[in-house]
């Protein structure tokens, strides 16, 4: 989480982005009610990686290019790209992390 906020603060397009107290915690609780219901093995839960996702678009990602972020269209476009992207890559490595402990 933090490593996408600081990516993302360092992004021409995510420098007006504002991180606020209520953000973190809403991607933490988030986080902890999805794991909370992963481990009920319901059939009907997603996956931790995939939890993580979504919670990032909704707190950051899906946010940039309105308000004060504002800019073109095509430009927030890229840019959520590009946080997806990121978030992605580094994903990935903590899975492999992950996978190699076991």
């Amino acid at each position: 989480m933090l490593d996408l906020i600081d990516w993302l603060t360092r992004q021409e397009f995510g420098r007006k982005c504002m991180v606020s107290i209520r953000d973190l915690l809403s991607w933490v609780n988030f986080m902890n009610t999805m794991v909370e219901e992963a481990d009920s093995k319901r059939p009907d839960t997603i996956s931790t990686v995939t939890s993580f996702v979504h919670v990032a678009c909704l707190v950051y990602i899906d946010g940039i290019g309105s308000g004060v972020t504002s800019s073109g269209f095509g430009t927030a476009l890229l840019a959520q790209e590009e946080c997806l992207k990121f978030l992605i890559k580094r994903l990935s490595k903590i899975v492999q992390l992950t996978e190699s402990e076991k």
